[in-house]
């Protein structure tokens, strides 16, 4: 099976994969961007050291779309686990994460007072938390009375395997129709993260490349609870 679920999608839109790493020692969590306007295209992914953050490459470019939705932390890194979405409501999920509970009710909890974003699109906030050998993923969408849909997804790690959410069902159209149904499943090929952030970078858009923006991977350790964190950038940054 392999990222053929995601190289399938003409455009993702942003997405992230939970899941372990193929040794069974890592937890997985990957985060990407793509991009098909230019304040989109204009960013990149920057590791710190308690979080991932959407940041920009050219001011100019991102102030020429809504910024707020734009730049946000895409990771932050607690002590109970690892908070990551498209927005601003990573900072609330993690903040949910610090009240001892499972996956799904910090993710309830985290983006219960977000809707869709205020977009041509109505673009779906996706969010995921990570909690050792535990993951939840959500997706909040619209509904055809402008209502919200929550989708909340509960699973179990398996070594070699991951869960997929997007944004956008793949298609290259306008409007971008949502995602929908269960997260996709995909193969976590690559025996270290600097290999699968290549890996899954490499295989976005493959009909169009110059939507690819960057992918972040980080692998925390079971045992220990270490983490390594890689990006891998577009040619732009």
């Amino acid at each position: 099976m392999g990222l053929e679920s995601l190289a399938r999608m003409e455009y993702p839109g942003r997405f992230i994969i939970l899941g372990k790493d193929s040794g069974g020692e890592h937890a997985v969590v990957v985060y990407g961007l793509t991009g098909r306007s230019p304040p989109s295209r204009a960013r990149r992914l920057e590791p710190e050291k308690d979080q991932v953050r959407v940041v920009p490459v050219d001011e100019q470019a991102v102030s020429a779309g809504n910024r707020d939705l734009l730049v946000y932390p895409a990771m932050m890194f607690k002590r109970q686990g690892i908070a990551v979405s498209n927005g601003a409501h990573t900072e609330s999920i993690a903040f949910a994460l610090e009240t001892p509970s499972g996956p799904l009710d910090v993710l309830n909890r985290g983006m219960y007072n977000f809707s869709y974003e205020p977009d041509d699109h109505f673009t779906p906030r996706i969010g995921g938390v990570m909690m050792h050998q535990d993951a939840a993923l959500c997706v909040v969408k619209r509904a055809e009375d402008n209502s919200c849909v929550r989708n909340f997804f509960h699973f179990s790690l398996l070594r070699g395997k991951g869960v997929l959410v997007s944004t956008y069902a793949g298609h290259n159209v306008n409007p971008l129709s949502p995602f929908s149904g269960e997260p996709l499943s995909v193969d976590l090929e690559g025996e270290s993260p600097e290999v699968l952030a290549r890996n899954v970078f490499d295989c976005l858009c493959p009909d169009h490349p110059e939507f690819r923006v960057g992918v972040c991977v980080v692998y925390e350790n079971l045992f220990t609870r270490g983490k390594q964190v890689v990006d891998v950038r577009g040619d732009r940054t």
